[in-house]
């Protein structure tokens, strides 16, 4: 897989005035499906996959190959039906807008991995529920372990939103102490809503309805993470890890 880009800065009209591109233009190409090689061969790093928009640029590429660290194990369809895996920190871009992680939809391909461990597989660029992917995998082979990456170190509120797109697929850490928000779907789906200092309110009971309120709102989703149980089931007994018997949030 080629990437061609072209420099934002680099590029001026000609009307007499030196006006730039908005951004770099990227494009990709193929020059055919390569062979599976054996681990430590050429291999297509995951942040080029990733890109730096919030999809891949290179969506619905078959047969790319990539090679990296296991950070999850989410394997069988009870589960999440595949697995995270990053760039080994060797062969990073230390670009902050290009993530490199990425999740491996093996769909029961069939070979067991675990975190720590080093696999290089082929398959096809997709764009699941807006999460960047590789599936439709047709090879994987085991290359060793690792010490998996250290987890990105992040802070509630984020700027922008759009940081999680910037570590998509990646281990992050968040050290500031948390609450329970919003729990609508953790007995259901295992999932709960966690947010900064304490419960998040309904903008317009905090502010009244306009710009007030669209300051809380933007606030509020600036200030707020997911946790779930890495699992499809649907109200699953016994219930998932974040309840006890009790039905309430333990640590």
């Amino acid at each position: 897989v080629c990437i061609a880009t072209i420099s934002a800065q680099q590029i001026t009209d000609l009307d007499g005035l030196p006006d730039a591109l908005a951004a770099d233009y990227s494009w990709s190409f193929s020059t055919g499906t390569p062979s599976f090689g054996a681990c430590g061969d050429p291999s297509t790093p995951i942040h080029l996959i990733q890109g730096n928009g919030v999809s891949t640029p290179l969506s619905g590429t078959q047969g790319i190959i990539i090679e990296g660290i296991v950070t999850g194990d989410f394997q069988g369809q009870e589960r999440l039906n595949g697995f995270f895996i990053q760039q080994k920190p060797e062969t990073i871009d230390n670009d902050p807008l290009t993530s490199e992680g990425i999740f491996i939809y093996d769909n029961d391909f069939g070979i067991n991995v675990n975190v720590s461990e080093i696999v290089r597989l082929q398959g096809d660029v997709l764009e699941i529920d807006s999460l960047t992917s590789i599936g439709h995998i047709i090879d994987l082979a085991h290359c060793g372990t690792a010490q998996p990456p250290a987890p990105k170190p992040l802070t509630l509120p984020v700027a922008d939103t759009a940081v999680w797109e910037n570590v998509e697929g990646m281990l992050v850490h968040i050290s500031q102490t948390l609450a329970a928000t919003g729990h609508e779907a953790l007995g259901s789906e295992g999932a709960v809503d966690l947010a900064l200092n304490g419960r998040l309110y309904y903008p317009t009971e905090i502010a009244d309805p306009g710009e007030g309120a669209l300051v809380v709102a933007d606030l509020n989703n600036r200030s707020r993470i997911t946790l779930d149980d890495g699992s499809q089931l649907n109200n699953p007994l016994p219930p998932p890890p974040n309840l006890t018997e009790h039905h309430t949030r333990h640590e």
